[in-house]
């Protein structure tokens, strides 16, 4: 399935590759395991769908382009249900929530798939202060008919990728041009970030110390299990392997019954794997 270079420079990071199908998901008996070190985290609002009252919301979906090449797009759920992103050969634009079908960006027409979504922030006073902000927030954007990029040149026109607008709108800063990231985010790692740093940071992982204690916390978290699949492929693919993590990874996951909103999906291609196309933020 799944791009403003490092965050003063700003290289983008929407057009990264869809992950291939996930490996098994961790089993929520393993929580006890987590290290003492590793204190308990506000539970992940995560959604399949838009709706009343998630105004702020982050959303995931995939776009296949006219060559077939797939991308992550995120966005921006508003009052009334629509999403506001910067979209491929549009830029930043407002349209109405697809669940599965088609976006006309500009006479470019992309198949889209919906993944799935979150609440950005567990305080509520900070996600009513999101909300309360969030049309002037956008406007700006959308009234300065921003336009879409990979990267922007030196002398070219100010421009967005999807992820750009998103951290934008989140975590505004004293400049349009820089976003206020979070420092316990801003300073991860010490190298550039990655859509799915940005998600790994949204459900609470991102700043664990090793694959281990990122799948016990991912276990622990109740999410849709594609969410789930997708971020226990994030965490296999990017983090050393340990005794314990391959063995939460491999223990069968518990089964919950969960509603199956689209078919089952073709092997994907080459192009469609999320490492080789993993972006800078």
């Amino acid at each position: 399935m799944r791009y403003f270079a490092s965050w003063t420079v700003l290289v983008l990071f929407c057009a990264f590759a869809v992950a291939a199908e996930p490996a098994h998901k961790p089993t929520a008996s393993r929580v006890s395991t987590l290290p003492a070190k590793i204190s308990p985290s506000p539970n992940v609002a995560a959604v399949t769908s838009v709706g009343r009252g998630q105004a702020g919301y982050v959303h995931y979906f995939v776009i296949t382009h006219p060559d077939e090449s797939l991308e992550y797009q995120v966005g921006i759920e508003l009052e009334d249900q629509r999403i506001a992103w910067s979209v491929p050969n549009a830029g930043v634009i407002v349209s109405e929530f697809v669940k599965n079908g088609t976006l006309n960006a500009n006479g470019t027409l992309f198949k889209i798939e919906h993944l799935h979504g979150l609440r950005p922030f567990s305080n509520d006073a900070e996600m009513r202060v999101l909300q309360k902000e969030l049309s002037q927030r956008v406007a700006q954007w959308v009234d300065n008919e921003t336009p879409y990029c990979l990267m922007r040149k030196p002398g070219e026109r100010f421009c967005l990728s999807c992820g750009d607008f998103v951290v934008r709108i989140l975590y505004p800063g004293f400049s349009p041009l820089v976003p206020a990231l979070p420092k316990d985010f801003a300073q991860g790692r010490g190298k550039a970030h990655t859509t799915d740093d940005l998600l790994l940071y949204l459900v609470g992982v991102y700043n664990l110390p090793d694959k281990y204690s990122k799948l016990a916390r991912l276990a622990a978290l109740d999410l849709p299990a594609s969410m789930r699949d997708d971020i226990t492929t994030m965490i296999e693919d990017s983090e050393p392997d340990t005794p314990a993590a391959t063995a939460i990874a491999a223990t069968p996951a518990p089964t919950t019954p969960v509603a199956k909103t689209t078919p089952e999906k073709p092997a994907r291609s080459k192009i469609a794997s999320r490492r080789p196309q993993n972006r800078r933020l």
